[in-house]
């Protein structure tokens, strides 16, 4: 790329850091708080081998561990002795630079691949760039220090595919060279796998390189037919293949998590058809509005009709798809966006029980509307020169700025916590999780605060915890909140009673999303003694989950726990034989006797305990629970 256009991102990157440095913010946001703010290893990283082996483990429990998030997590909490919210922040911003200088190149060669002049093809790349770095809907993810996942997995994803198209591009050109073919596959695997350890989206990488062997470069090697071709057309339908043998054989990968969820895998994938259109709104419309930061509260589409926009968003993208196909020999370009964007989306979008939307499932999706606009905009540009030759020179700057406005808005409403969560309300009225951020950042300024404005601040966040409830009738958490909020704040209001008889009746023994046993959770922390209760009350919660959810390892681990931080021997030990009944729970078994024997400082119970722990795992955990014991006894 010319230093023109160097020049130009340099700039707009240098003043985009610049903002981030001044108004990041320096709280933690929701899975911040599990993943970063209160994960022990992390925390306790003290410089030696063992230490460093559970930061990088320390992850979320996937099959790659996402070791290269927390490893990066871990060396910078370990240059900076901690971890600090604005700083991780900062931090993202420049992972975010970086991505958008490899993708330019990556746009660089995909429009060279698409016939485009070199001069034109890096003018659009600039173009689609700067959009892509310049989406208030990016901000999000960069300003979500947990999202640097999503973040090193597309760095890593465009790394791979850059390489891909520097090898591929001159190939249609020159002969096919199996030497230059090799080098460029190990390059591909190495760097697929390592944003696999980042985030599992980077897998999806050989299937966008598989349509774009199909749809950029048509299998051609010397202008002539290859057998790449039907290499690539092998690879494209195979993921989608896999995917339907997924779901029609039940693959508890596909369909295992539901469960826990409060839709089916039909229903989730029906709401995905308007879920994509929602992300192609906020993309090309930032000024629209803010989408605000949570979207729990999308309503489901529980058949074609109902939504009857589910059928009219199902029609919406065969449409496309059926327009793209007839359209490919003339633009090209309009069936490679369309399948980039789809593919970059098939494994958080799709039939996996995950939750509906979230905004960063777009980082690298994205790519694929930035080439959409700025070719549109190009175009524009070369059909104004002739007439009016001065707005032509003007059209690429006012757009942008169209994109400026809204992210310069967005980034100073992400600086405080407590204008995000009143965004958030703002945009999303019906949203559980918006009142709970905006209570969380009420609390929290009024512990800075004293007197009429400190209560004032207080009441405002206790009837968001109530308006969290009304609006989640069913749910766990806002009563637990409530209680919780309660006993801090007004020790003596009588209805905390009221919250604690409302979540007896409803632990019933149904499933525990993730949301509801974190509440469990949370709920038999706070019982210990910040928010204790009147025993009675406090016994027929403790009972219901007990007797509900008999055969759940978390609720009974949990309640083990409870029993052994109170110091109610005989409860712990009944909730232990109870666990030992449960199949799959060996390992549990021997890390609960380990805990009880070092609550009790019985060195002979300690080792006892800590074998099976070293024989189930030697390689991970020995050295820390020899430590622990060891540490014990001394």
């Amino acid at each position: 790329m010319k230093s023109r256009g160097w020049v130009i991102f340099g700039a707009v990157s240098g003043a985009y850091l610049l903002a981030v440095a001044l108004l990041a913010s320096d709280s933690y946001l929701f899975d911040d708080a599990t993943s970063l703010q209160f994960n022990s290893a992390l925390r306790s990283l003290d410089g030696g081998a063992s230490s460093w082996r559970d930061a990088l483990l320390s992850g979320v429990a996937t099959p790659f561990g996402r070791i290269l998030s927390m490893g990066s997590f871990a060396l910078q909490a370990a240059l900076e002795g901690g971890l600090y919210p604005d700083h991780l922040r900062v931090v993202n911003a420049l992972l975010h630079g970086l991505s958008a200088v490899l993708l330019m190149l990556c746009a660089r060669l995909l429009f060279r691949g698409l016939g485009e002049a070199r001069d034109r093809a890096e003018t659009l790349a600039l173009i689609t760039g700067l959009l892509w770095f310049l989406a208030p809907l990016q901000l999000s993810t960069v300003l979500y220090p947990v999202q640097r996942m999503t973040q090193l997995a597309a760095l890593c994803s465009a790394a791979a595919y850059l390489v891909y198209l520097r090898w591929r591009l001159p190939l249609t050109e020159a002969p096919f060279i199996w030497p230059a073919a090799l080098r460029t596959l190990i390059w591909v695997v190495l760097l697929t796998l390592l944003g696999a350890l980042a985030k599992e989206v980077a897998l999806l990488l050989p299937w966008l390189i598989a349509w774009t062997e199909l749809v950029v470069f048509r299998g051609r090697v010397a202008r002539q037919p290859h057998w790449l071709g039907a290499l690539a057309v092998l690879a494209t339908l195979l993921p989608p293949i896999l995917l339907l043998w997924g779901w029609f054989g039940g693959w508890d990968v596909v369909h295992g998590g539901y469960r826990f969820l409060d839709f089916s895998a039909g229903e989730r994938l029906l709401t995905e058809l308007r879920v994509l259109w929602l992300y192609v709104y906020w993309l090309l419309l930032p000024w629209a509005g803010d989408p605000g930061f949570v979207h729990d509260d999308l309503l489901v589409s529980t058949g074609w009709l109902q939504p009857l926009t589910t059928a009219v968003s199902a029609a919406a993208w065969s449409g496309l798809l059926i327009g793209a196909l007839a359209l490919c020999r003339r633009a090209p370009l309009l069936l490679f966006a369309l399948g980039f964007f789809l593919i970059g989306h098939a494994m958080e979008s799709s039939v996996l029980a995950l939750e509906l939307a979230f905004e960063h499932r777009n980082y690298l999706p994205s790519f694929a509307l930035a080439l959409l606009v700025a070719r549109a905009i190009v175009a524009a540009t070369e059909r104004l020169q002739g007439g009016m030759p001065d707005l032509a020179r003007l059209l690429p700057c006012l757009l942008l700025l169209l994109l400026v406005i809204p992210l310069a808005q967005r980034m100073v409403t992400w600086s405080d916590p407590l204008m995000l969560a009143r965004s958030s309300v703002a945009a999303h009225p019906r949203s559980p999780r918006a009142h709970y951020l905006l209570a969380e950042a009420l609390e929290q300024s009024a512990s800075t605060r004293s007197g009429d404005e400190r209560m004032a601040q207080l009441l405002a966040a206790r009837e968001s915890y109530g308006t969290m409830a009304a609006v989640d009738g069913d749910a766990l958490a806002p009563r637990v909140l409530l209680h919780r909020f309660d006993a801090r704040h007004f020790p003596g209001n009588p209805e905390q009673a009221r919250w604690l008889a409302a979540l007896t009746e409803q632990l019933d023994g149904a499933p525990l999303a993730a949301t509801e046993f974190n509440a469990v959770a949370a709920l038999l922390d706070c019982l210990d003694s910040r928010c204790a209760a009147a025993p009675e009350p406090t016994r027929r919660v403790l009972s219901a989950l007990e007797q509900s959810y008999a055969g759940d390892l978390r609720v009974q681990r949990e309640l083990y726990r409870h029993y052994l931080r109170t110091g109610d021997g005989p409860s712990s030990q009944r909730i232990l034989q109870r666990i030992e009944g449960i199949p799959g729970s060996e390992g549990l078994r021997a890390q609960l006797r380990l805990e009880r024997a070092m609550a009790a400082q019985d060195s002979g119970a300690m080792l006892e305990a800590v074998v099976p722990l070293y024989r189930r795992d030697p390689g991970h955990r020995r050295q820390r629970w020899f430590g622990a014991v060891l540490g014990a006894r001394d």
